[in-house]
């Protein structure tokens, strides 16, 4: 099993990289700007990595959102992303990051933990299902430009 601990700025270089495969339409300058400005003191978000070998094989972020779909509460902690290095997969390495998010969740006093996926990423949504998540809702949003 690997080493599941709270990803510090030293680990930044492959935190960066494993962001960039999991998000990769989203601005690389914005996804390491983040990463600089994480703080793993704050107490309102967690950045967890698993580590093979010393080697960051995968990640998992979450945050106290002002809102969580179904959780019914004013504020609920939230996996915001979760990855794991396709040569690291099935091996039980999301299982095991989910699992330290939600202990982090139950230390701040949660007993909920919220999170979401593309409507189109029967991936993710078949493992949110194994990590067991439940569906509350579905969603399309939709956008009109106005001229």
């Amino acid at each position: 099993m690997p080493d599941i601990k709270r990803l510090e700025p030293g680990d930044a270089a492959e935190w960066i990289d494993l962001r960039q495969a999991l998000w990769p339409d989203t601005d690389a300058v914005a996804l390491r700007a983040e990463v600089a400005g994480y703080r793993p003191d704050t107490g309102d978000t967690v950045a967890l990595g698993a580590f093979v070998d010393g080697k960051l094989s995968g990640f998992a972020e979450a945050s106290i959102r002002s809102t969580g779909s179904g959780c019914h509460i004013e504020q609920t902690p939230w996996l915001e992303g979760i990855y794991v290095a396709p040569s690291m997969r099935g091996q039980g390495m999301a299982a095991a990051l989910v699992k330290a998010v939600e202990d982090w969740a139950r230390l701040k006093g949660f007993d909920c933990l919220a999170s979401d996926a593309r409507i189109d990423n029967d991936i993710s949504i078949d493992r949110h299902g194994k990590w067991g998540f439940a569906q509350v809702e579905r969603v399309v949003i939709f956008r009109k430009t106005l001229t």
